[in-house]
């Protein structure tokens, strides 16, 4: 027996009868013994109320297709729904041809009068401009004449509906005394710390570095929300004498400025961490996350508190945030006074392991660093073995130190699977993906970071490297620039688009940038960076210059063997390009 079955009518059937799929393809394989012609897959993406295809990513755009939300980088882009529908469909069907007929039925229904040519036209006029998309270049969708349009960016993953995000601002010290600012930042860390356990599938938490970039900046709450990409705001103040503590918070909805939330405490001191789990567990509530017994019994983990060592900590991490070499070794002193007090602060072992590994390469030897923060990392898991940040800094240790890709890929794996809103997770299995060459997938993890940890300079730096490391010039420089509008001192902007611009050949610029990086930092990395682009540009002299100055240097300081190579090379002296190599690989560069 032969059957003709018409695709496109089972199609829109499909589509228009979503709970009927499972029902017909039963039926018409029991009657024709037959594989369907068709792409059931396919025809159940073109629903647009489905709860199964909720959101679609592509690009660092994330379509959520229940509420019709348009973002990029945390932000909403406008987008009218019908261009929505249409580009639900393309985006579902990312690689197919989806004809003009099938866009009708589906936006419009067969059974609506519509001037259908207009409105389509019109709908994917949108669609281009919203994605910044060109109608010659076609990089998103592409037009096939008299048939229809296929979408051609990479779909990357297809999933639920985008979680909540949280911000919690740094809280004001009333005390009058700068001496207690770092008791206002240990209340915000904390409070970050709590909320981050609460749910990560369901809910977001901004990263501390991003947040305290906000600490006494005179912006309004909407533009602070609408830089980080942010649902809520949670933001108090905190005011202490002798042995008590007072907290104020309250929680808003950013999107209607509404106040969901506010409460006043009194407690003792020794209860700090108690009562941030208290409000988390009432944030909780309030934007409807339904905590399981597991999530409850997670926060209330680990309440003890030495308030001594507690205090060490906190002014370590206060000078850790200056991101200078000096700032760097006073916090690390902090930490292990803090430990002297208490040897179990899990926290102060990780604290020592990030803050050796953050000046490792721009100003001290892997050798002398990296060690020493692999010991610290392990210490922590030791005490805490579901310590995420621990896992994410061992990870790291084994990637830039030990060049184990294997055991790297297992911590930042692990730290992912225990803490999915720790940014440095993310960041450091990017990383790792970059190493290996596959810089699309770690171009996504990055991505994920960057919305955990927007205003991080270390997360917008290693994309930077990315795309120089990708050979993706012109996208390494734009970056450069755009990051350098938010902070005009970003010294590995500078280094990046200068060697982006020496490589892609354009000398004078590559010359400025790198004189500008010198300029914003006193890292030998910035000096090093501007003698290579001497040396490419065919300024020999002034590249002999830096280099001398660079060597005689080099008893004091650390400076990378593989970056002064780099700049041997472009002087074209092999043999010492060599020797520099060689002194790199026995320093174990990153």
């Amino acid at each position: 027996m032969t059957c003709k079955v018409n695709s496109r009518k089972v199609s829109f059937w499909l589509a228009r009868n979503p709970l009927k799929t499972r029902e017909l393809t039963a039926k018409l394989r029991r009657v024709f013994n037959y594989n369907l012609p068709i792409r059931l897959g396919a025809a159940r993406s073109m629903r647009t109320e489905s709860s199964a295809l909720s959101v679609i990513r592509f690009d660092g755009f994330e379509l959520n297709t229940t509420n019709g939300e348009l973002r990029k980088a945390g932000r909403t882009i406008p987008l009218r729904p019908q261009a929505c529908r249409a580009l639900t469909v393309l985006a579902g069907r990312a690689g197919e041809l989806v004809t003009r007929d099938d866009l009708r039925g589906v936006i419009w229904g067969s059974d609506k009068f519509v001037d259908f040519e207009h409105g389509l036209n019109l709908c994917i006029r949108q669609i281009r401009e919203a994605l910044g998309d060109d109608a010659h270049a076609q990089r998103y969708i592409q037009t096939l004449a008299r048939r229809g349009y296929r979408f051609v960016a990479a779909v990357h993953s297809l999933g639920t509906a985008r979680r909540a995000m949280i911000a919690v601002l740094p809280f004001e010290n009333l005390s009058g005394d700068p001496g207690q600012e770092y008791l206002s930042d240990a209340v915000t860390e904390e409070m970050i710390n709590e909320l981050g356990r609460l749910d990560p599938e369901r809910l977001g938490v901004i990263a501390r570095t991003s947040v305290m970039k906000y600490k006494n900046a005179r912006r309004g709450l909407r533009g602070i929300a609408r830089d980080m990409g942010v649902d809520y705001v949670l933001e108090g103040s905190v005011r202490s004498h002798e042995s008590r503590i007072r907290v104020a918070v309250q929680l808003v909805r950013v999107a209607d400025q509404t106040h969901l939330w506010a409460e006043n405490y009194d407690r003792s001191m020794t209860d700090l961490l108690d009562l941030q789990a208290d409000v988390a567990r009432i944030v909780a509530a309030q934007i409807d996350l339904k905590l399981s017994v597991t999530q409850q019994e997670r926060l209330g983990r680990g309440r003890s508190l030495n308030l001594e060592a507690h205090e060490a900590y906190m002014r370590g991490r206060l000078h850790l945030r200056k991101m200078t070499h000096e700032g760097t070794e006073t916090a690390i002193k902090y930490f292990q006074q803090a430990l002297a007090i208490e040897p179990q602060y899990t926290m102060a072992y990780a604290a020592i392991a990030d803050a050796r590994i953050g000046i490792t390469s721009w100003y001290s030897a892997p050798l002398d660093t990296m060690p020493k923060a692999r010991e610290a990392a392990r210490k922590a898991l030791a005490l805490e073995p579901d310590l995420a940040l621990a896992h994410a800094l061992l990870g790291t240790v084994h990637l830039l130190f030990d060049w184990d890709w294997k055991a790297a890929g297992h911590e930042f794996n692990r730290a992912i699977e225990l803490d999915p809103n720790l940014a440095d997770g993310h960041v450091g299995y990017a990383a790792l993906l970059t190493a290996l060459g596959r810089f699309e997938t770690a171009l996504r993890e990055l991505k994920i970071a960057q919305s955990l940890d927007p205003m991080s300079p270390s997360v917008h730096g290693d994309e930077l490297w990315m795309w120089f490391g990708a050979r993706r010039y012109d996208e390494a420089i734009a970056e450069s620039r755009r990051w350098l509008e938010v902070d005009a001192n970003f010294g590995r902007a500078y280094w990046t688009m200068a060697l982006a611009f020496s490589y892609a050949g354009k000398h004078n610029a590559a010359i400025d940038a790198a004189r500008k990086g010198v300029r914003v930092s006193d890292s030998p990395f910035a000096a090093v960076c501007l003698a290579e682009v001497y040396a490419r540009a065919g300024n020999t002299r002034q590249a002999r210059t830096m280099l001398n100055t660079l060597e005689s240097e080099l008893h004091d300081k650390y400076i990378c063997g593989y970056n002064m190579a780099a700049v041997y090379a472009a002087l074209g002296e092999t043999e010492r390009a060599f020797e520099s190599l060689e002194r790199g690989f026995l320093q174990r560069s990153d």
